[in-house]
């Protein structure tokens, strides 16, 4: 299967927090791009 990413993906690891409204999402970056980034975040 050919890849279809316009950017590279590199893995990227450290612990970190996302702020959306009034609500805070702790989690850890696993990996990151020019268009986006891959975070695993447990409730």
């Amino acid at each position: 299967m050919q890849e279809k990413r316009k950017f590279h993906r590199v893995p990227f690891q450290c612990q970190t927090q996302v702020k959306c409204g009034n609500r805070t999402y702790s989690g850890e970056l696993l990996d990151i791009s020019m268009k986006g980034a891959l975070l695993l975040v447990r409730d």
